[in-house]
């Protein structure tokens, strides 16, 4: 695995996806502050790009990764029907993501929080579907999960779907906020030891 800041944007940015360098760099921090009894869950892959990220971040949590693959807003809105599993599955198979770092879960975030039997949550990352009520829903169903000291990040955070269902709900996330690019993040304070170069993003 690759755990080095400025050498693993060579490989995840092969993955075809909208998630750019700066806001890249926070999640993959983010990643890497999450102590290896935590989980990290990742609310929407499309072909991996996010999920790579996580991966390379990770120092030992294990990651979730939950997306139906057929549900793409940009091709639902067009009303076209396309499935990104098959260049999601052969994109973590290319960069070695196999099941003892990542388990590749095709589902709903919502259902699939039911029957979740793994670790505190230590890092939930919702990229989902951008509408305010799946931004509520993705959030409510997993905050049973989190950790007491869990990190909350949001793609296309200022999306105007994702926005104001962040807008129902930031009440109940930690305390301090860092944005990138179109993501931001509710954290609580890291200790230094754990990960300096987040506090100082």
């Amino acid at each position: 695995m690759i755990y080095d800041l400025h050498s693993f944007w060579e490989h995840s940015e092969t993955v075809e996806g909208w998630f750019f360098r700066k806001e890249a760099e926070l999640l993959y921090l983010c990643a890497s502050s999450v102590p290896e009894d935590q989980a990290i869950i990742e609310i929407g892959s499309y072909k991996g790009r996010s999920t790579s990220i996580l991966a390379y971040g990770s120092t030992g949590a294990h990651i979730y990764s939950i997306d139906p693959h057929d549900n793409e807003s940009a091709f639902v809105e067009a009303g076209m029907v396309y499935s990104s599993l098959d260049d999601y599955n052969a994109n973590l198979d290319r960069l070695g993501l196999d099941s003892s770092i990542v388990t590749r879960i095709t589902g709903y975030s919502y259902i699939e929080s039911e029957t979740y039997v793994g670790p505190k949550v230590g890092l939930l990352f919702i990229d989902g579907y951008h509408s305010p009520e799946a931004v509520v829903q993705d959030f409510e169903s997993w905050e049973k999960h989190l950790a007491d000291d869990a990190i909350v990040y949001f793609d296309d955070a200022h999306h105007g779907g994702v926005n104001p269902g962040i807008a129902q709900i930031e009440n109940r996330f930690p305390p301090i906020m860092k944005t990138a690019d179109k993501s931001a993040v509710w954290m609580h304070q890291i200790s230094l030891d754990r990960q300096p170069l987040l506090n100082n993003y």
